[in-house]
C-alpha cells in the first residue's frame, strides 16, 4: 500500500496520523513544512524513521511549489492521497493530481462554507482559488472533515454526493493522565490570540475583576501567540498584570507544539470563549461547531479535560458531557468560582472528561481511519 500525506499547515494532525499508521507494513510518504522538522523527529521517536518525509518551505514560490509538488504527487503509484490541509494553491494542485485517475484522494475540509460556497468576487487571488476548489472537487473521491457535526451538516445540505467521513485527529492515551500535575485552579485558553476566532476581550474583563476583587486562586495561561495589532496589544496589557502579581502567563512568540502539550496538559479545565461566527479565509463566514471545527475539543480529548464554552456554540457530542457553557461574562466568572471552589462538582466532570477520551483511544481512532482509507 503507497499512501501520501499532504500536511504543511497543522503540526497537530501530522504526529496523531503517523501514530495511527506506525504498526503497519504501509510504504508513506509525508510532504510536509520544514519548519515542523525537529518536533516531528521528537514527537515521534519510534516511527519517525518508519515513513519517506519530505520538508518543504510552505512559504516557497509558486514555481517551486508546483514542481516540487507534482514531482511527489503526480505519480501514478500512489493507493492513497490525503490532501490535509488546503487553504491556497488549489489549481496547481489540482493539476499535479490529473494523471492519478486509480488512485484514492481525500480532501479534509477544515472550512465547509469556504470550500464548497466560495462567494463571487473580483479580485484575482480568490477568483483563482474558487476556480481551483471547484476543479479539485472533481477529482477527488471523498471528503474527511475533523468534527462530526461538519459531517452531518455537509450530508444535511446536500453538499455533496460523494462520501464524507470523520477522522478525529487525536488519540488519547491513559499514560496522559499520569503527567497531569495540576498547581492550583489552572484555566488553559489554548489557542491563537485572535479576536476573530475567541472573545478575549471578555476574558480580560474577568481577569480584571478577579484583581480588583482580590481573586488570585484562579491561574490563567493564555496558551497561543499574539495575532496581529490586537494580539500584541493584549498581550501587553497580560504583561502589566503579571508585573502587579496577577497569575497569568502568557506568551509573545509561537509555542513549540511539544511545550504547548504540556500546558494544555497542566489545565484544570480548558476555557475557549470562541466567537459564534468567524471568517478566517477569504471573509467567508464560518459557524465554530456547525460548518468548522476547533482544535480546542481535541485538546480536551487529548488530555481529558472539562471544557467551557460559550452557549452560542453549539457542542460537540462526543464531549457534551464534560463541556459546560456560559451565557455571558457574569456567568462565566460565577462558573469558574464554583468550579474553584466545588471539588464534588469539578471531580464529576474530570471524571466525564476521561470517560469521553476513553472514546478516543488509538485503536477506536484508528478504526475511523481505516475507514475513510479503506485499509
Amino acid at each position: 500500500m503507497e499512501i501520501a500525506i499532504y500536511e504543511i499547515i497543522h503540526l497537530d494532525w501530522i504526529i496523531p496520523i503517523a501514530r495511527l499508521l506506525e504498526d503497519d507494513n504501509y510504504n508513506v510518504t509525508f510532504y510536509v513544512s520544514s519548519g515542523f522538522e525537529h518536533t516531528l523527529k521528537k514527537a515521534l521517536p519510534q516511527s519517525y524513521h518508519k515513513y519517506t518525509w519530505v520538508h518543504v518551505q510552505p512559504e516557497a514560490s509558486v514555481l517551486s511549489f508546483y514542481k516540487s509538488f507534482s514531482q511527489v504527487f503526480s505519480k501514478p503509484t500512489w493507493d492513497i492521497i490525503l490532501l490535509n490541509s488546503v487553504d491556497s494553491r488549489h489549481l496547481f494542485i489540482y493539476f499535479s493530481l490529473l494523471k492519478n485517475k486509480k488512485t484514492k484522494i481525500l480532501l479534509n475540509v477544515h472550512d465547509v462554507n469556504n470550500f464548497f460556497k466560495p462567494q463571487i468576487s473580483f479580485q484575482y487571488r480568490k477568483i483563482l482559488r474558487k476556480i481551483g476548489k471547484r476543479l479539485l472537487n472533481k477529482i477527488i473521491d471523498g471528503f474527511v472533515v475533523n468534527a462530526n457535526e461538519m459531517k452531518k451538516y455537509i450530508e444535511d445540505q446536500a453538499l455533496t454526493k460523494k462520501p464524507v467521513y470523520w477522522i478525529p485527529p487525536v488519540i488519547f492515551e491513559s499514560s496522559t493522565l499520569e503527567n497531569n500535575l495540576e498547581s492550583g485552579f489552572t484555566v488553559v485558553i489554548p489557542g491563537t490570540v485572535d479576536k476573530r476566532r475567541r472573545d478575549y476581550d471578555l476574558i480580560l474583563s474577568i481577569i480584571r475583576e478577579f484583581w480588583n476583587d482580590g481573586i488570585h486562586s484562579i491561574r490563567f495561561i493564555i496558551a497561543g501567540q499574539p495575532a496581529g495589532a490586537y494580539g500584541n496589544n493584549l498581550i501587553e496589557t497580560f504583561h502589566q498584570l503579571a508585573d502587579q502579581g496577577f497569575p497569568i502567563v502568557y506568551f509573545t512568540d509561537e509555542i513549540p507544539e511539544l511545550q504547548f502539550q504540556k500546558l494544555v496538559a497542566s489545565a484544570t479545565v480548558i476555557l475557549s470563549p470562541l466567537q459564534s461566527q468567524t471568517a478566517i479565509h477569504d471573509n467567508i463566514t464560518e459557524a465554530y461547531g456547525t460548518t468548522k471545527g476547533s482544535g480546542n475539543v481535541y485538546d480536551a480529548i487529548r488530555h481529558a479535560k472539562p471544557m467551557i464554552i460559550p452557549a452560542s456554540i453549539q457542542k460537540v457530542k462526543a464531549i457534551e458531557s464534560s463541556c459546560i457553557t456560559y451565557s455571558s461574562g457574569s456567568d462565566l466568572k460565577k462558573l469558574l468560582l464554583q468550579l474553584a471552589t466545588d471539588q464534588t462538582r469539578l471531580l464529576n466532570l474530570q471524571t466525564k472528561a476521561i470517560e469521553n477520551s476513553l472514546k478516543f483511544t488509538k485503536e477506536k481512532t484508528k478504526e475511523k481511519f481505516n475507514k475513510a482509507l479503506q485499509l
